[in-house]
């Protein structure tokens, strides 16, 4: 899966995209499931990562709205 469409899968809120990748916004340091009901971000400032642990490493904290932790947030391939 490319970053294209990871970004279409996060802009149209695609609840099947869940289990398989998260996303952070770079402006607000936040990461969460791609069918996350929040403010979609520009897309200029979306980021992918391949884990919870990841995000957090880099400054990241997860959504209180869509919970990404809960599903463990690790990508598929």
């Amino acid at each position: 899966m490319n970053d294209k469409e990871k970004i279409k899968a996060v802009l149209s809120r695609d609840n099947n995209y869940d289990d398989k990748f998260i996303f952070g916004v770079k402006s607000t340091k936040i990461i969460c499931k791609p069918s996350c009901p929040s403010k979609l971000p520009l897309e200029k400032n979306i980021v992918f990562f391949n884990s919870i642990d990841e995000a957090i490493h880099n400054g990241y904290r997860p959504c209180k709205i869509c919970k990404p932790q809960e599903n463990g947030g690790k990508e598929n391939e």
